[in-house]
């Protein structure tokens, strides 16, 4: 094992150069570095010096410690790196592995290949991109350029990412809340400042935004339910359908059009309502909110519309590894909407949508009845039924053709059979009329008998081509012309 101490000038910072194995930073109280790893060969350890301060460089894994106030630069990193108690100015420019962060203070980051999990930071920012997950809480702000996997925030006063390539999940944020593109859903819960979002290329359900939203184009469905900031201004547009599950005392001037329908359980003042559209004040107004959907609308109260409590398990904690709650998130999305969407049809389109059904099947049966099936025939009348049947009466339909079909091959065997027996009766009926050639062979005295050559057995040939046919393996055309063979 290798443990050296470097000692630190004051005004140094101390930067990490190639570090080939794992790593781990930790800050403590002492005036210098102290660096240790399990190898025994010296070489696996180098140390330079910079006008700046020390400059380490590692062949294998090992653990650095350094005063806790010194900044602190990471050029490359090839496996995983965990930082923790670092109070200065924290860098880092190529992780190859996953790194993790906790109590620090201002942190930079330009590229991350694997996964990154940091907590209780001051404020965090990514220059360039994170390859895998990201997971952040506890910080004052985060501002992330790109992220290719899922992205997940909590407990910040600000959060601003440019694109996510997988899901967003953002809960707890006292200020406002920016992302340009999400690829994926996005989840938001208990945000207190203005949101922003100019893409989401899959659902968005968010709940208690109390600083107003700005959504521009939702690929898929909306969900918004809970409490709305008072004089704010929320503005959606969405290629999907849209719930609107307000709280009771909810005030809103409110703005809807959907390319289907709109629903309303709210009472609305100074309602215009149209098929495909909805407007008038909710409560006593002062806050505006407007949607456009391409599907359908519906707005309303939680203790109308059903909806579930149930999506805080989201927000547990998930340990290093989170992938668990993201790959849930699209089925519980997608629960959500199936809900809010069950309730538009069941509250107002089911019963207009039942007479209909009702008046048209009346004029169905009224037609059925008026036809002569007597003149029209056996087969027009099957053919009304099953296209007003259903899909068991199909299949039974078709059960009882095979079995027809069954039932004709049989007979057309037994038939075959009488015929072949009629023709063997002929057969023998000839040969006693006209007399049977037989065919003699010498024998001579001390050689054994020969036995007699046996007779062909026209019948067993008969019933092996009509077993044959009944087996389908030939036809019966083909059939015909062996049993003509065999006459």
């Amino acid at each position: 094992m290798i443990e050296k101490q470097i000692p630190l000038a004051e005004g140094a910072q101390v930067t990490l150069l190639e570090m080939a194995g794992d790593l781990k930073v930790s800050g403590w109280d002492e005036a210098y570095v102290q660096v240790q790893m399990d190898s025994d060969a010296e070489e696996d350890l180098l140390v330079g010096e910079s006008p700046n301060g020390p400059e380490l460089s590692a062949r294998t894994s090992c653990e650095v410690w350094v005063p806790a106030g010194v900044p602190v630069t990471i050029r490359q990193a090839m496996g995983n790196v965990k930082v923790r108690e670092v109070q200065a100015v924290f860098k880092t420019e190529q992780v190859h592995g996953d790194l993790r962060l906790s109590d620090l203070g201002e942190v930079v980051i330009d590229t991350v290949h694997g996964n990154l999990k940091a907590g209780d930071l001051s404020t965090l920012r990514v220059a360039d991109v994170v390859s895998g997950n990201v997971t952040i809480k506890s910080m004052e702000s985060a501002d992330l350029r790109a992220v290719q996997g899922n992205l997940r925030a909590k407990a910040l006063d600000h959060l601003q990412v440019s694109h996510v390539a997988g899901d967003l999940m953002v809960k707890d944020v006292e200020g406002p809340v920016s992302a340009e593109q999400v690829d994926g859903s996005i989840v938001l819960k208990d945000i207190g400042g203005m949101v922003t979002i100019d893409k989401v290329g899959g659902n968005l359900m968010a709940r208690d935004l109390l600083g107003g939203v700005k959504a521009g184009r939702i690929g898929g469905n909306l969900v918004l339910s809970g409490d709305l900031g008072s004089g704010c201004t929320y503005q959606f547009r969405t290629g999907g359908n849209a719930a609107l599950k307000l709280a009771d005392d909810a005030n809103a001037s409110v703005t809807l059009k959907a390319g289907g329908r709109v629903v309303s359980t709210a009472a609305l003042a100074e309602e215009v309502r149209t098929e495909n559209s909805l407007s008038g004040i909710l409560g006593d107004g002062g806050t505006e909110l407007a949607v456009e959907a391409g599907g359908n609308v519906i707005l309303g109260y939680p203790g109308r519309v059903s909806w579930h409590e149930d999506e805080e398990g989201l927000w547990e904690e998930a340990g290093d590894e989170f992938g668990a709650a993201f790959s849930s998130l699209g089925d519980e999305i997608s629960r959500h909407v199936e809900e809010s969407l069950r309730a538009i049809d069941v509250e107002a389109i089911s019963r207009r949508a039942s007479e209909s059904i009702e008046r048209a099947m009346a004029q169905m049966r009224g037609k059925l009845e008026s036809i002569d099936w007597e003149r029209v025939g056996h087969q027009a009348e099957g053919t009304m039924e099953r296209a007003l049947g259903q899909m068991q009466r199909e299949l039974d339909r078709l059960s009882e053709k095979a079995a027809r079909q069954q039932e004709k091959m049989q007979r057309m065997a037994e038939q075959r059979q009488r015929q072949a027996e009629r023709q063997a009766e002929r057969q023998e009926e000839r040969q006693r009329r006209h007399g049977v050639r037989v065919h003699t062979v010498a024998w001579q005295a001390g050689q054994p008998k020969p036995a007699p050559e046996p007779t062909p057995s026209f019948d067993e040939e008969r019933l092996s081509i009509l077993t044959m046919v009944e087996q389908g393996q030939i036809t019966i055309q083909e059939a015909e012309t062996l049993l003509d063979a065999l006459k």
